[in-house]
């Protein structure tokens, strides 16, 4: 038995945000968006979105590599 779960993501707007560099330092991303860029835009964010956000680990993500990639996307409102 596998251990992940597939979920289906509704179709929408997201704003996709990209940390660059190590995996330990991911939480200071997801800060920064959350609390200085989101505020600091005109992203119209879904407050009442279901999924906060979701992160894309692809081929550019390297765990704890300097130029490691990790997509970040966050629901706006459709």
């Amino acid at each position: 038995m596998s251990q992940f779960k597939y979920a289906s993501i509704p179709a929408g707007n997201f704003a996709k945000f990209n940390h660059a560099g190590p995996l330990y330092l991911l939480s200071k991303t997801i800060n920064q968006i959350y609390k200085k860029i989101i505020p600091g835009s005109l992203l119209d964010i879904d407050f009442n979105r279901l999924l906060i956000h979701y992160e894309r680990y692809d081929s550019k993500f390297n765990w704890n590599n300097q130029n490691s990639i990790i997509e970040i996307y966050v629901p706006l409102q459709n």
